[in-house]
This record gives C-alpha cells, sequence and structure tokens, in this order.
C-alpha cells in the first residue's frame, strides 16, 4: 500500500497492515489506496446504502464549523459538570453558580442541536456530509450505539431544545431534566477520526491546500479541559461563598 504525507507530498510503500495503522492514526498519512471506510461491515439496519464522500461537494470551512459545535457542546457539559461536583462540597450553593450550571447545559444542548438536531441547521451533519455519505451509520458502528438508541436520544434533545430550553426561568417552568450528555461526547470521540480522515483526503483532493482538525487528540484535550476548568472555578466559588 503507498502512503502519501499531506505536508511533505512524500510518498511510502509499506505492507497493507503498517500502512493501514498509519493512515487509521491521527498522523499526516493518507492513501489513495484504502480508507478506514472500506473496512466497514454494512449498517446493521440494513436500511442504508453506504457511500463514499462526495469530496467535490464538500467545505472544509463547513466540517471545521460542524466540529466547533461538538467542541463547544463538550466544553459547556464539562464546565457545567465541574460547577456541579463543587457544589456538592459546598453546604450553600449559591443560586449564582446554579444558574451558571444549568445555562452551561443549555448551551450543551443548542451546541448539540447546531450539528445532530434540525436539518435545516447550518451545519447540520447531513449539510455538511451529505444524508447519503453513510456519515451516521459510521458512527453507530464506532459506538456501538444501536439506531434505535440514537433517535431516542435525538428525540430527547429535540424536545428538550425546542419545548423546555426556550422557556426554562418562566414561572411554573422548572428546569428540564437534562440527558445524559457521556452519550453526546461518545458521538464526538468517535466523530474526531472520521474528520481527520476526511479532511486528509480532501488536503489530497486539493493539494497544496492543508486542513488540519484540532485538537490532535480529542481525548486529551477534554482531560485539560477538566484540570482547567476546576482550577479556575473552585477558587472563584469558595470566593463568590465567603462573600455572600
Amino acid at each position: 500500500m503507498q502512503v502519501i504525507n499531506i505536508h511533505t507530498g512524500e510518498t511510502k510503500d509499506l505492507p497493507d497492515d503498517i500502512g493501514k495503522m498509519w493512515v487509521r492514526s491521527c498522523t499526516p498519512w493518507y492513501s489513495n489506496d484504502w480508507s478506514p471506510q472500506d473496512d466497514l461491515p454494512p449498517s446493521a439496519a440494513g436500511k442504508t446504502t453506504r457511500t463514499r464522500y462526495d469530496l467535490n461537494n464538500m467545505d472544509p470551512e463547513s466540517i471545521h464549523q460542524f466540529w466547533n459545535c461538538c467542541l463547544s457542546c463538550s466544553r459547556s457539559v464539562i464546565f457545567a459538570r465541574e460547577i456541579g461536583e463543587i457544589l456538592q462540597n459546598k453546604e450553600a450553593p449559591n443560586s449564582i453558580w446554579m444558574q451558571a450550571k444549568f445555562n452551561a447545559y443549555a448551551i450543551a444542548v443548542m451546541e448539540w442541536s447546531k450539528g445532530f438536531g434540525a436539518n435545516s441547521e447550518e451545519y447540520h451533519w447531513k449539510r455538511v456530509f451529505g444524508e447519503n455519505s453513510g456519515f451516521i451509520q459510521e458512527l453507530w458502528e464506532a459506538t456501538g450505539i444501536r439506531e434505535e438508541t440514537y433517535f431516542a436520544y435525538w428525540r430527547d434533545m429535540q424536545h428538550i431544545r425546542i419545548s423546555r430550553i426556550a422557556h426554562s426561568g418562566l414561572p411554573n417552568n422548572p428546569a428540564p431534566q437534562l440527558p445524559d450528555f457521556n452519550l453526546a461526547i461518545k458521538l464526538f470521540a468517535a466523530t474526531h477520526p472520521i474528520l481527520v480522515r476526511i479532511l486528509k483526503e480532501l488536503t489530497n483532493l486539493r493539494f497544496p491546500n492543508i486542513y488540519v482538525l484540532e485538537p490532535m487528540s480529542f481525548d486529551d484535550w477534554l482531560d485539560s479541559l477538566r484540570t482547567d476548568f476546576r482550577n479556575e472555578i473552585e477558587p472563584a466559588i469558595v470566593a463568590s461563598l465567603e462573600t455572600s
């Protein structure tokens, strides 16, 4: 298998197993001979015919904007969770911080909805990758999430976005019961390598334009975010409680 460096144009002929490992990893190597999508099994639901992504009609900027929605949702979830964990250890939680936690979760719902909610959203995955691209099926297979589980989650998110978030804070409208954001973050973690691969292929198509996804490691980014937020939020909460 021949692999190509997207930065330098250098080529290497490698054994198939080694070449596939290079292409799968977050390195600047791709191949015209093979894509990870080639090894995916048919959709478990058997309802969708998998097709390759139509690279000629894909906009790298839209891909980055879609990914920014994923990052923004993740960032808001981690921010809200850190506030919640810190407040659990306080005898009298400050209502301002409780509101900040809810607001962060509300932002997370809205950012998730931009990429996975209504088809009319500018950076919805169907508009960015193509409804028949196989993108969502690839996510289901990578995460082990069943089709019915995903759509139940989608309905919950849409209900909260449309019926609850918009009316929160009004009389007789208590804070909505939010879904488990672990599933959303699991989807984002599986999205990352797919986007890395697509951007490599777009670079090959439009070289010398080089398209790189940030951060290089989604899991490391999450870990760093948790640490940074905890170091910043806890002193702020303690200070606010001391003065209240």
